[in-house]
């Protein structure tokens, strides 16, 4: 028996089971490298801005594996101007997210098998928005969690893109500016400067 397709893809492609096994190997094939190759990502400071963004990119893209992202938008700050290191940092880790929104939006439905996590359903429907700035401007692993449940829930990728963009850019320039205020007078302090 033949597959049925609508138009040019075979409906095997849009079977939801697929769909969301593929989610899950693209996030892996994204998010394992990255952790592999944290320290390499380090140095890409020496990149200018452009290494900030991929250091970013990369630190919120490695879904709650510890990288230096934030480490090195506050040394960005420290070297150039802390204000495009910021803008910059906040964009790279509003697309870095999308992987957790992605692993979410993969395990639709997972969390009808866990009523206890339920009240989360409920708060991602009435403050989703909200929500998503507050945690996207607190410097916690905790925001993997939120895309996740963004994703799971069905919250459009454009409004999480739109509420996370502020609050990403906020901590972004908060770090890039602390950088350029404080690392100087703290090697003066230790003589290291």
């Amino acid at each position: 028996m033949r597959a049925r397709s609508r138009g040019l893809i075979p409906s095997w492609v849009l079977n939801p089971k697929f769909v969301q096994i593929m989610t899950v190997f693209v996030v892996l094939v994204i998010v394992i490298p990255l952790f592999l190759l944290r320290d390499y990502l380090a140095s890409l400071s020496q990149l200018g801005y452009f290494g900030v963004f991929i250091a970013s990119f990369a630190g919120s893209a490695s879904v709650v594996l510890p990288t230096p992202s934030l480490a090195i938008v506050l040394a960005g700050g420290w070297l150039w101007n802390p204000f495009i290191v910021g803008i910059v940092g906040g964009i790279g880790m509003t697309l870095g997210e999308i992987t957790g929104y992605a692993l979410g939006y993969s395990g639709k439905g997972l969390l009808e098998k866990y009523p206890q996590l339920a009240i989360f359903d409920k708060w991602m429907l009435r403050y989703g928005g909200p929500i998503i700035f507050v945690m996207a401007v607190i410097p916690s692993p905790f925001f993997d969690f939120v895309g996740f449940l963004a994703g799971s829930h069905g919250y459009p990728l454009s409004r999480f893109f739109l509420w996370s963009l502020p609050g990403k850019t906020i901590k972004g320039l908060a770090f890039a500016y602390l950088g350029s205020s404080a690392i100087s007078p703290m090697l003066n302090f230790f003589g290291v400067a």
